[in-house]
């Protein structure tokens, strides 16, 4: 498991090609394997069970791509923590304390199955992420 200085600094790896063999470039963004400390004290399940929602080894597959010409994308957090392939806003509800802003996706299929950009499904309990009043 990388824990790199600053739990998450930096959040992502670009690796460009010196050369570009054609516009492509080869993501990874489920394969994180930092998990904050804070994340894993307010966790409900354990870390094995954490990390198979990785991609395990999928960045290790596509890094070295770069050397062949194309550019690749890793991401360092894991998808438990928050999934970089939803919209922002696709929020579930019931995990914060307050209401959240009108142009949250609130009921798109995946909050309702506890994978939105911050998973539900068994890490939080309901209002565990407060937000701050707006005005």
């Amino acid at each position: 498991m990388n824990q790199p200085i600053g739990e998450l600094s930096p959040p992502f790896v670009i690796a460009e090609p010196a050369s570009w063999r054609a516009p492509i470039i080869f993501n990874s963004p489920h394969s994180g394997s930092v998990y904050p400390s804070e994340f894993l004290k307010a966790s409900r399940i354990d870390m094995a069970a954490l990390r198979r929602s990785e991609d395990s080894f999928m960045d290790e597959l596509i890094g070295g791509m770069s050397e062949l010409g194309f550019a690749t994308v890793a991401v360092n957090f894991p998808r438990s923590y928050v999934d970089v392939n939803r919209e922002p806003y696709e929020l579930d509800p019931r995990m914060f304390s307050g209401r959240l802003p009108s142009f949250a996706n609130t009921r798109s299929m995946r909050v309702a199955g506890g994978l939105g950009t911050i998973p539900a499904s068994g890490r939080r309990r309901p209002g565990d992420i407060s937000r701050a009043p707006s005005g």
